[in-house]
């Protein structure tokens, strides 16, 4: 049995319930459209029903998935969205928050082995001018990105994920910049400066990878503009 295509209006509907269960980004919305206008198609011919009954009973089943969440840990407490969006949003947040950790953590152990090999003088000449320039571009292109955003007028996931660090990223730059690592006398048995160490390499990664968000975002306007024409 074929299955029944929907017509634009009948897309546009499902696509305004979604909106007036709090999915207003563009990526999860047209992701959500897709999955339910299927079920609808496959659902009419299958138990001979009209578009109304199908739609009823799909977004039934959606239910679950629409209703409202709060952020808790990997987003914020204080942010609610529907589940199905909180879900993408813990995704990538624990993604990025361990690939930041783990790449740190690689760094931190290279640095000890060359201090344990005497090579602090080659750390120093390097390190600190390598850090400089990724809090320098980091910096830079955290506030353009946010400004082209700005500009697009289409809300994303990702867009959203990115604004959210767009204060944190760019102001922890500024004493990450300004810190100056003498590894002459650097010990990595002092707990507190390792921690700095970490924390500042974990911060720089952790922003490069929140700036991929920014980008997946205009690859998605990108497509979607392409898709409109």
């Amino acid at each position: 049995m074929e299955n029944h295509k929907l017509t634009t209006e009948q897309i546009s509907q499902i696509e305004k319930i979604l909106i007036s269960n709090g999915l207003i980004f563009e990526d999860l919305k047209l992701e959500l459209t897709d999955h339910i206008a299927s079920e609808i198609e496959v659902l009419m011919p299958e138990k001979e029903l009209d578009f109304e009954i199908a739609l009823k009973i799909t977004f039934e089943n959606w239910k679950g998935e629409l209703q409202p969440k709060s952020g808790f840990f990997w987003v914020s407490p204080n942010v609610t969205a529907p589940k199905i969006v909180m879900k993408q949003w813990e995704k990538n947040a624990r993604k990025i928050i361990f690939q930041s950790l783990t790449i740190s953590f690689f760094i931190v152990f290279l640095l000890w082995v060359f201090k344990l090999n005497n090579q602090e003088q080659l750390i120093y000449n390097n390190f600190n001018s390598v850090k400089q320039f990724l809090c320098y571009t980091l910096f830079s292109t955290f506030i353009i990105a946010f400004l082209w955003i700005k500009t697009t007028r289409i809300k994303t996931s990702y867009s959203y994920m990115f604004s959210r660090y767009f204060i944190l990223i760019p102001l922890s730059m500024v004493p990450i910049f300004l810190n100056d690592f003498r590894f002459k006398r650097f010990e990595f048995s002092d707990f507190g400066k390792v921690l700095v160490l970490f924390y500042s390499i974990a911060i720089i990664i952790f922003g490069f990878l929140i700036l991929q968000m920014a980008f997946k975002h205009f690859k998605f306007i990108s497509s979607f503009s392409k898709a409109k024409l």
